[in-house]
């Protein structure tokens, strides 16, 4: 369903005198009599006649504004949600991708990571003799 705001062609802060302007301009032109075969006409007409009557009570027009408030609030939190469910999915995919790589690049051996040793030793790795340690000829 459209905004009955919209449906009139009038702006949410439109007095009571504007509302009945651009109602009766409106029926004027879709009314069923004057489009007899025409039912997108009768079906505008119908649509018009039932902002009109929602807008020109104090009481429904007040409601039914609330409702839009609400209406734009709930529309809000689902973007909102919906972005922050993006960011989540994006950064634990990141996340993923990083490590898988890391476990790529070191062909699966483990990673020292403590003091300066921040470099990939194979998990079998047997140590190189020191300097100094090399047998002499």
């Amino acid at each position: 369903m459209r905004n009955f705001y919209d449906v009139l062609g009038v702006d949410v802060t439109a007095d009571d005198e504007q509302i009945k302007d651009a109602f009766q301009s409106l029926a004027k032109v879709f009314h069923p009599d004057l489009n007899a075969d025409d039912a997108q006409a009768e079906r505008r007409f119908k649509e018009i006649l039932q902002a009109y009557s929602m807008l020109k009570d104090p009481r429904t027009r007040t409601a039914y504004d609330l409702g839009l408030v609400h209406q734009r609030k709930n529309g809000r939190r689902r973007v909102s949600a919906a972005a922050m469910m993006g960011f989540t999915t994006s950064m634990l995919s990141t996340i993923v991708i990083s490590l898988v790589m890391v476990w790529l690049l070191t062909d699966g051996r483990q990673v020292s990571v403590i003091g300066q040793n921040a470099y990939a030793q194979p998990k079998d790795a047997v140590s190189a003799p020191q300097e100094g340690s090399l047998p002499r000829r």
